[in-house]
């Protein structure tokens, strides 16, 4: 069987017997040979049912989905005789990070690839690995850990930006998502960009408290960093966008980020959408 994650929170999905993973693998295209990753959205959905795909599979993606796109990652069933590596994925306020890609790797390249649960924690397994390769939402690289011993590797703290999305009456927004745009140096580099200095998009979304933690690589020595954000509802309405400075020697607390509420409109069209089903 094979287990659809999903990247945002690194929750299950569903499982799908081999012949219905072909049929996704075949209606979905991949960016590379090591993007494990596929995004679906409504119209996805509606091409998956044509080709056949289980209704049981159909209706855990659209119950996941709620009328926005859906990036999902894929993990094997587990192999018992092969050797374990496990830990946890923590933010700097040790909270607990879900959907964070986990590669075994060895010094030829990928052995075997997992994903973070929604507690934060990974079991990936494979023989010959020399170390571990941390990958964020959209397979930005994060991090890379040496492997010394199999077995539990322990808690592994990763770089987030995080804070809070609330209306300008404090209200918490839950299920908004803020992806990074761009970021570049102010004070050195400064004709350098963010994909010149390794940075690539990324985002998280917020929870019931309106808290987010985007998981990223961003050098902590070049001063301040100009950062650009797009906040976006379930319904895909853009809310906000916000253009800040963060002091990178400071760390990557946002802080709080005000946003109006989605329109009620958008609302009321999903919650009809939602009933017709």
């Amino acid at each position: 069987m094979i287990t659809l994650i999903d990247r945002a929170d690194g929750a299950h999905v569903c499982q799908l017997t081999p012949e219905e993973f072909r049929l996704l693998q075949q209606q979905l295209v991949r960016e590379s040979e090591e993007d494990f990753d596929y995004y679906l959205n409504d119209a996805t959905l509606d091409l998956l049912r044509d080709v056949g795909l289980g209704e049981a599979a159909l209706e855990a993606l659209s119950e996941r989905m709620k009328h926005r796109g859906l990036d999902v990652g894929w993990v094997l069933g587990p192999v018992p005789e092969l050797t374990v590596y496990r830990g946890s994925l923590v933010d700097s306020e040790v909270r607990a990070l879900g959907g964070i890609r986990v590669d075994l790797m060895s010094s030829e390249g990928l052995i075997s690839w997992s994903y973070s649960d929604s507690a934060g924690e990974f079991r990936v397994v494979g023989e010959g690995a020399k170390y571990l390769r941390l990958s964020g939402r959209g397979d930005l690289v994060l991090r890379h850990f040496p492997l010394a011993f199999p077995g539990d590797q322990g808690q592994f703290e990763l770089q987030t930006l995080s804070g809070s999305v609330l209306t300008d009456t404090d209200e918490p927004l839950a299920g908004v998502t803020v992806q990074l745009l761009r970021w570049k140096s102010s004070e050195r580099h400064e004709s350098a960009t963010w994909q010149d200095l390794g940075g690539q998009r990324s985002w998280g979304d917020t929870d019931e408290e309106g808290r987010f933690a985007i998981p990223v690589s961003l050098p902590e020595d070049l001063g301040p960093l100009h950062i650009e954000l797009e906040l976006t509802a379930v319904s895909g309405q853009t809310l906000e966008s916000v253009a800040l400075t963060v002091d990178s020697e400071a760390g990557f607390d946002l802080g709080t980020l005000r946003a109006p509420k989605p329109d009620l409109v958008e609302i009321e069209d999903e919650q009809d959408a939602s009933l017709a089903e």
